[in-house]
């Protein structure tokens, strides 16, 4: 009864509050689509943080991860941003101007733009942003490097982190400021923003073998930050696998794979900034970038068999691959990032029905792991599971004055 009342409460919470909300983040994309004008004049930095935390078979002693800003008193910029250039410049000046605010001043330390395309670009295209030609590296690539540009850019950083985004994406300051947070307490992994269908493949995909593979795929483009060194073990496993040329351009479909960890993922609700050409059109980009996750796959089933059946593991580890893997946990966390606030909504109240498994033979199982869970979810799950309330609530969190715990 306790339970429900609280829920009920919540639930009364969200519906007052989201009606503000949906009308601010119209605001937002108005101000965003007036091209003269800049974006960020009236964007405050947030304030106060908050850590939300939906918690079943817990108790308020229970040793759960919980998200607390760093004061920029006690913090200095560690991160250094990487955004890529092909064909939406604009959108590329406005990520800047964003990501070169006083909003993050205490935590990136450095913008790289790496450009991809064959027209150069000077910073005079990012006066207006105000950032500082010091803080902003332009980089004009002599070809088009596609998406191993950015672990190169994150690479020859000499910051602690990397924030890695894509040039029609735009994350707001207090996700940034949440992501690096997290960041600072679990610094030996990467950490993804999805929108809540790529959650839900995610997820579906997790592949599980008697072998020692735990691995999923994740985007990278929606929000990423990851440890420099991570960037410096992958590339180091390209090379030591002496990739092609275009396994190396397509390396972002290999990066959460070879990792060989279950990705870490927030649910995320970004501004999609769209225009230019995108790179992954209809089917065919689908395909291309199907065929190399079943590649990186097979890359990561051959690399464990072999390090497994011989002397190597007695004698050095592979670079970058986790090759003791964690298996899932029985009650997995989610999580969601607050707007309007730093901090992290966080629940293990199942979203998916627990008869959902991860298990597989093989690496290479992994999109037949994805459509078996789909079949067996149905269609009515899946849509539900896209509209969940979770999304909602990590938009009016922040009226929370405290951590709310469901116990059962």
């Amino acid at each position: 009864m306790v339970r429900r009342t609280i829920v009920f409460r919540c639930l009364l919470v969200a519906c007052a509050v989201l009606p503000c909300v949906y009308l601010l983040s119209r605001r937002r994309i108005h101000v965003l689509a007036d091209l003269g004008q800049t974006p960020w004049d009236n964007l405050a930095s947030p304030s106060r943080p908050l850590a939300a935390s939906f918690l079943v078979g817990a108790n308020r002693s229970s040793n759960v991860q919980r998200v607390s800003l760093v004061s920029a008193s006690q913090s200095y910029p560690d991160v250094t941003a990487v955004v890529l250039n092909w064909s939406r410049l604009p959108n590329v000046v406005r990520i800047v101007g964003l990501l070169c605010g006083p909003w993050l001043e205490d935590v990136v330390a450095e913008i790289v733009v790496w450009n991809n395309n064959p027209r150069e670009i000077s910073y005079q295209k990012f006066v207006k942003t105000g950032c500082p030609s010091e803080k902003l590296r332009i980089y004009n690539s002599p070809h088009n490097a596609y998406f191993q540009a950015r672990y190169i850019a994150c690479e020859q950083a000499t910051t602690r982190f990397c924030f890695l985004q894509d040039d029609d994406y735009l994350i707001m300051p207090e996700v940034i400021r949440t992501l690096h947070a997290r960041a600072l307490g679990t610094p030996d992994h990467s950490i993804h923003l999805l929108p809540p269908h790529e959650v839900l493949s995610t997820q579906l995909r997790t592949v599980v073998t008697s072998d020692g593979v735990h691995t999923s795929s994740a985007w990278l483009g929606h929000g990423t930050i990851l440890p420099r060194t991570g960037a410096v073990d992958f590339l180091a496993l390209l090379h030591r696998l002496n990739a092609s040329e275009d396994e190396m351009k397509m390396a972002d479909n290999y990066f959460t794979i070879l990792n060989n960890q279950i990705p870490e993922v927030w649910f995320d609700q970004g501004i999609e900034l769209g225009g230019g050409q995108p790179f992954t059109v209809g089917m065919e980009g689908n395909e291309r970038n199907k065929m190399h996750i079943i590649n990186a796959c097979r890359y990561l089933d051959t690399l464990l068999s072999t390090f497994r059946a011989s002397d190597m593991s007695r004698k050095l580890r592979l670079p970058f691959i986790e090759v003791d893997g964690v298996i899932p946990a029985e009650h997995p966390i989610f999580q969601a990032p607050c707007l309007g606030a730093s901090c992290l909504l966080q629940t293990n109240i199942p979203l998916l029905p627990t008869t959902s498994k991860a298990g597989s033979h093989s690496a290479d199982d992994i999109f037949m792991q994805e459509l078996r869970g789909i079949q067996s979810l149905g269609q009515d799950a899946v849509d539900h599971y896209l509209r969940f309330l979770l999304l909602r609530l990590s938009t009016a969190a922040r009226t929370l004055h405290s951590a709310v715990h469901f116990v059962r």
